[in-house]
């Protein structure tokens, strides 16, 4: 795949190029318990079948005051990449 920067021939600006660049996807959570998993299922598929690049998900937990937490941090998930934090 070729890198696109916008830049004349010749101008290198340092920038990873895309082949190799992890894009990560932020999905902020809040009390999600009752759909995280499915709808975390529903981004990966998604993102496995129309996204070009290597991709991880990264769930960041602000909080919740429910079960979001333990799923999120569930290792077993049919997610290719998914990080979670908690905020």
């Amino acid at each position: 795949m070729t890198r696109r920067t916008g830049c004349p021939p010749g101008i290198d600006l340092g920038l990873v190029p895309i082949d190799d660049a992890l894009v990560e996807v932020a999905v902020p959570v809040f009390n999600e318990e009752a759909v995280l998993e499915a709808n975390v299922t529903r981004l990966c598929r998604h993102l496995d079948r129309h996204f070009p690049f290597r991709w991880q998900v990264v769930i960041a937990d602000n909080a919740s005051t429910d079960g979001t937490w333990a799923i999120a941090a569930c290792p077993v998930r049919p997610a290719r990449d998914a990080v979670t934090r908690s905020m």
